[in-house]
């Protein structure tokens, strides 16, 4: 019982943190320091936490490969259900969606982190541009893949993402990134 509860915690952990852990990781990489046994120490646990980063879209994937037919178990759900809450864990199309909708998760999170640090100190518009188009790249992923387990989610969350796409274009009109109305315009629609 306990390791059921310790692998659940753990892997809820990750899914909550996860953009964190790797925006946290990118900025490490970016800027190491070896000044002090500290800084050497956290590079280390920097360089740890990246593996558990990159593998963790590949594990989890394996993951639900390998439990495919019992998703919807209560021994699956007991230990690793937090990967599939609020997911289709039964049918080949449900699984084989809900597989592909939680490695997307763990893959735009690192894209995210990714976008904002390295493109950090490029031209502002870059920066939105990028993130403009993985939030269409996530609302088509969704759209396609509607893993939602309930109706009711499922609206909700195509709802958010492409709510998120069209806020994502106002930065353009509104933030004065490019002083040219018609560039700004133009810009936009790239």
């Amino acid at each position: 019982m306990k390791a059921n509860y310790y692998w659940t915690g753990i892997i809820r952990l990750l899914i909550e943190s996860f953009f964190d852990l790797s925006t946290g990781i990118m900025l490490s990489i970016n800027d190491p320091r070896f000044d002090s046994a500290s800084d050497i120490f956290d590079f280390v646990l920097t360089c740890l936490f990246a593996l558990v980063a990159i593998t963790a879209p590949l594990f989890s994937y394996l993951l639900l490969r390998k439990y495919d037919s019992q998703l919807d178990q209560a021994e699956f759900q007991e230990s690793y259900g937090s990967l599939t809450e609020g997911y289709h864990t039964t049918g080949t199309i449900g699984t084989s969606n809900t597989r592909k909708i939680v490695v997307w998760f763990f893959v735009r999170r690192m894209i995210t982190a990714v976008i904002i640090v390295q493109m950090g100190d490029l031209t502002p518009w870059l920066l939105i541009s990028a993130n403009m188009y993985l939030a269409l790249a996530d609302a088509i992923i969704n759209w396609t893949y509607l893993a939602c387990e309930s109706r009711l989610d499922g609206i909700v969350a195509t709802f958010n993402n492409f709510l998120v796409l069209i806020l994502s274009y106002f930065p353009y009109l509104y933030a004065g990134l490019i002083p040219d109305p018609e560039a700004r315009y133009e810009a936009g629609w790239i």
